[in-house]
């Protein structure tokens, strides 16, 4: 009897791990909530060029999304062309994005699984500001970056839900 309850309990466990596996066929689109005029979105965008450098492929792909009525598509090229933002960026006036993923910040990022159409991952870039106002010289984690590894290898991110700084998205 014991023979039979730990082979259950091994083969449902083994099972469990491998549907937390990423197909190798799902596709992922990185959404990073951001803000024209606020400083930590501004501050973060070196680090999601060079992300998007390393990571934008067929399987994964990156949006930029103002989720503000008063952002506009002037206002957004600007922020692009001053930034350097090599990825789509576009509008969210009715904040249907942020509302699916729970956003709540600018910049926050939500990591999202076309394939399964869940989200993986929703929270910071990294720990450069520990608080408003509060900024690291270096970050020392880098959650958006590890999410993005996990899923290049095929594997579901370990840490799935972060605490974002920055500005608030203002709801309507």
């Amino acid at each position: 009897m014991k023979i039979l309850l730990f082979l259950f309990l091994f083969c449902s466990t083994t099972w469990q791990a491998g549907q937390a596996q990423q197909s190798s066929t799902d596709t992922f689109t990185v959404y990073i909530f951001l803000l024209e005029d606020c400083v930590i979105s501004q501050n973060c965008t070196a680090t999601l060029r060079q992300l998007h450098k390393e990571y934008a492929c067929e399987q994964i792909q990156f949006v930029g999304l103002f989720p503000n009525h008063f952002s506009k598509k002037r206002s957004i090229r600007r922020f692009r062309k001053k930034f350097q933002i090599p990825f789509e960026l576009r509008q969210d006036p009715h904040q249907a994005m942020a509302r699916r993923v729970g956003a709540t910040i600018t910049p926050e990022v939500a990591v999202w699984n076309n394939g399964k159409d869940e989200l993986v991952y929703l929270g910071r870039v990294d720990d450069t500001y520990l608080a408003l106002g509060q900024r690291r010289a270096t970050a020392t984690s880098h959650e958006l970056r590890d999410a993005l590894q996990a899923i290049k290898e095929g594997r579901t991110p370990t840490i799935q839900r972060t605490k974002s700084v920055g500005c608030f998205i203002e709801f309507e």
